[in-house]
């Protein structure tokens, strides 16, 4: 995460990049069933609107609420 956007990066025997600039998002949501809430584990997706809709989905992490807020700090 930067100060102007988002950014997920997957590298394994190639490069997948997926980018929200902060000023195009326009949600932020939190999953969590009821096994990652035990666990303490999450899902974020942050998506952008219009017509072209980006979205990066960060599976999998620790805090998932405490990373929503830090995204939606910076919006």
């Amino acid at each position: 995460m930067t100060s102007r956007r988002l950014i997920k990066e997957y590298r394994f025997i190639s490069l997948v990049r997926e980018e929200v600039p902060f000023k195009k998002v326009r949600g932020v949501e939190e999953r969590r069933s009821v096994w990652e809430t035990l666990v303490g584990l999450g899902n974020v997706r942050v998506a952008s609107g219009g017509g072209d809709t980006l979205e990066v989905v960060v599976n999998n992490i620790y805090t998932p609420t405490e990373f929503a807020d830090q995204v939606r700090s910076l919006l």
